[in-house]
């Protein structure tokens, strides 16, 4: 099947295959670089890697509007659920993986922070997206790290989007 990865600006991608789509961290208001507006993305599912606002971005306004699910850390699931009315949430921690009507969307290990207007929002993750027979390993906001070669080595990746800096 095919995949389609489409860069919407800053660390933000959507993912498609079929009739499923992942965002991975919608950060598009106030995004200098972003491609397009929230109301323009339509998504199954939505993928963070952590709190920060420019990663954390849009996700309220478009998991409501959509109906998607959310994959993030507990702490963020928390607050999309108690403080922005998101009800479709699958709380993950580095090292799980939840499978889909697709195929699966795992969490790993990143080297970063992760708050959300001042409160903690738990680990920084990387996201594993598999789709459409291919996987796309997302970094989130991370340092290099030799455990990368192990999540190659895990997921065998057919393309990494690194968001390092």
């Amino acid at each position: 099947m095919t995949v389609e990865i489409e860069f919407l600006g800053h660390a933000s991608f959507l993912v498609r295959s079929g009739p499923h789509a992942v965002a991975i961290d919608p950060f598009l208001t106030g995004n200098p670089s972003a491609k397009k507006s929230p109301d323009e993305i339509e998504c199954t599912h939505i993928a963070l890697s952590h709190g920060h606002a420019d990663h954390f971005g849009d996700t309220p306004a478009i998991a409501k509007r959509t109906g998607a699910t959310v994959y993030a850390a507990f702490e963020i699931c928390n607050e999309l659920g108690e403080h922005h009315g998101v009800e479709k949430l699958e709380p993950m921690n580095p090292g799980g993986r939840v499978e889909t009507d697709f195929g699966f969307i795992a969490m790993t290990q990143a080297f970063h922070s992760s708050s959300y207007e001042g409160r903690y929002m738990g680990m920084p993750c990387g996201v594993v997206v598999s789709i459409g027979g291919k996987t796309i390993y997302h970094t989130g906001d991370t340092a290099l790290f030799s455990d990368m070669k192990l999540i190659g080595e895990l997921y065998k990746p057919d393309l990494a989007l690194i968001c390092a800096g």
